[in-house]
């Protein structure tokens, strides 16, 4: 009898320990290996609890924007400096919020009941991401069907010619087809996960580390596999939502080049700038992620922390030029 009291208190102390166990990838870039913290449930709660309130916040402030900025006309220049101030905020807030969702990542808990680190952030951010397409897509809507109208309103056509007509349903159309075959093709991938870690295993040496005694033993190897399968939804949506962008800017390109006689050379070198700057940020930028996700020994604190300061400039750059590209209608002749 007294051995098992004593087998089951060696038990509950075992488990006591695995909650507060914090291996230093967990913690942060600089946190010493296998370091004991002793966190309470109830500073744990409120931390995370907070983490989440914030993270509500965001979201919520986000869709109301997106909403504001649907339902807002641009017919006068103080409108239209309102909706796409607001529209450079909504996607400023998905870049960051993406990037909080990788910057989680490196707090994730193996606590099932503290798991709020990258999984619930990765869906969260992807549902934004796609939150902030479908309203991208419907205001292109509503200014093609307000153009329209206004085009076949008598007298009162401004810029609305046959030109403008003819050409931006043609934009509009090959827009759309691009980014729905660019859909088609990636859900077509059905190994997509396959696909990541084949890139990562090429590029990148895998790290595995054996739990401890104190975190439940040593039959169980914790692989970056499932930190991957999580990074392929916001890889999807990350792609999908950069790629949307930069149809837009080449659409707006054709536009500029067709209509617009007036500012042509200021129109474009805004265009091509901001397209420029988005495309030699994709590719770092997911590389970066990719290395983060990756789960890398403690031992490359150098190497970490390069990428950790690598990742937060391109965040920076799309940020802004993101912000240059939302306020091209400042520069339109209505």
């Amino acid at each position: 009898m007294q051995d098992i009291k004593e087998e089951s208190k060696l038990i509950k102390t075992t488990k006591e320990k695995s909650r507060t166990f914090i291996n230093s990838s967990d913690i942060g870039f600089n946190a010493p290996s296998g370091v004991f913290i002793e966190e309470s449930f109830t500073t744990k709660t409120k931390k995370y609890f907070t983490d989440s309130i914030h993270i509500l916040a965001v979201a919520i402030a986000l869709g109301a924007i997106s909403l504001f900025n649907f339902f807002v006309g641009s017919y006068t220049d103080a409108f239209l400096l309102v909706r796409d101030g607001m529209n450079s905020a909504a996607f400023t807030s998905v870049i960051l919020f993406s990037y909080y969702s990788i910057k989680y990542s490196k707090d994730f808990r193996r606590d099932k009941e503290f798991n709020y680190g990258y999984t619930r952030l990765t869906v969260i951010a992807t549902f934004v991401n796609s939150v902030y397409i479908i309203f991208e897509f419907l205001e292109l809507l509503k200014d093609f069907a307000h153009g329209i109208h206004e085009h076949h309103e008598e007298g009162e056509t401004h810029h609305f010619d046959e030109t403008y007509v003819y050409f931006g349903t043609r934009i509009f159309a090959v827009r759309i087809a691009l980014l729905l075959i660019l859909v088609f093709w990636t859900l077509r991938e059905v190994s997509l996960v396959r696909k990541i870690e084949d890139i990562l295993e090429k590029n990148f040496p895998k790290y595995e580390r054996k739990l401890t005694e104190a975190e439940g033993g040593d039959h169980n190897v914790f692989k970056s596999d499932k930190t991957l399968r999580n990074c392929s939804l916001l890889y999807f949506s990350l792609k999908i939502l950069i790629i949307y962008e930069l149809l837009g800017n080449l659409s707006m390109i054709w536009g500029v080049l067709v209509n617009y006689h007036l500012g042509l050379i200021q129109h474009t070198a805004v265009i091509l700038r901001t397209t420029v700057c988005m495309v030699l940020s994709i590719a770092p930028f997911m590389q970066s992620s990719f290395i983060l996700l990756q789960k890398n020994s403690p031992k490359d604190k150098e190497l970490e922390a390069k990428i950790k300061n690598e990742l937060m400039f391109i965040e920076g750059v799309l940020a802004l030029t993101l912000i240059m590209q939302k306020y091209r209608n400042l520069y339109k002749n209505y």
